[in-house]
């Protein structure tokens, strides 16, 4: 009797074991563990396959093995039967891992990986006619193996130091260009409207030295007396009122503007010093 409506399994790297009072626990199978990568490092990988007899004729007379409880194995398929399909979805799975990634089994990669091998093997399985048909691939558990943990471990906080000091160093540089962009921009405002003012003044220096240069061939005396008037308008802003004692012929006391002195080279002038 081949039993094609039950759905069967096959576990690779570890084995249920049933313990008393029908307990589930799995035992590790270190050797079917044990895969190399494509860059030559080793992984753990525990997988499953569940599949069912979908040719019962091609299972019985294609896949070599005697049927009979005394040849079964605890999955309940004949011993040779079993231990051919291992034999074949172990070189299968092999292969595939030596042509992956390491990081593609430990992380993002597992879903492809597990398509890529049901499609290998029901390829293979259909090839060889042996009445199987695959319904999943599952990757249970895959890790770095134990003789270059400590080493894989080391590599990969390096790597997310170095990463870290990129991402700090990006946001440092997105925070500091903006600013220098802006620094730099106010600079380049400031200057233009600096030239803007200065040719500005220049240009109406230039104007009003034009219009003087005119009045002046007009009437030289009235334009430099207007000239000294300007000139003299900062000077008088400046001088102040001085109160003098004993100034003028009858002794009497007056008023005198002086130019701003300090004070102590008016009070010595008053006391007799050398004029200035």
């Amino acid at each position: 009797m081949v039993p094609t409506e039950r759905r069967q399994s096959l576990e690779f790297g570890f084995r249920f074991n049933r313990t008393v009072g029908n307990r589930i626990s799995t035992v590790e199978v270190p050797v079917e563990k044990l895969m190399l990568t494509r860059d030559n490092k080793l992984i753990e990988i525990e997988w499953v396959m569940h599949f069912h007899i979908n040719r019962p004729e091609d299972y019985v007379f294609n896949l070599p093995g005697v049927s009979g409880e005394q040849r079964n194995s605890p999955s309940g398929i004949p011993a040779e039967k079993e231990r051919i399909l291992r034999d074949l979805c172990m070189a299968a799975m092999r292969r595939i891992f030596a042509a992956s990634p390491f990081d593609d089994g430990l992380t993002a990669g597992k879903e492809r990986i597990q398509e890529y091998a049901l499609n290998s093997l029901q390829s293979t399985f259909d090839e060889l006619r042996i009445g199987i048909k695959i319904d999943e691939v599952l990757l249970q558990d895959t890790n770095v193996s134990e003789s270059i943990r400590a080493e894989y471990y080391s590599v990969t906080t390096a790597e997310e130091q170095v990463r870290n000091m990129l991402y700090q160093a990006e946001a440092h540089a997105n925070r500091v260009v903006p600013e220098a962009e802006g620094r730099a921009a106010i600079l380049i405002n400031e200057g233009e409207a600096y030239k803007f003012r200065r040719i500005a003044e220049a240009e109406g220096e230039a104007a009003r030295l034009n219009l003087l240069q005119e009045a002046y061939h007009l009437n030289p005396n009235l334009t430099r007396l207007n000239m000294w008037a300007d000139g003299m308008t900062e000077v008088w802003q400046k001088l102040k009122v001085v109160f003098v004692e004993g100034l003028g012929e009858t002794g009497g006391g007056g008023t005198l503007k002086v130019l701003p002195l300090p004070l102590d080279v008016i009070y010595q002038d008053l006391r007799g010093g050398e004029a200035r």
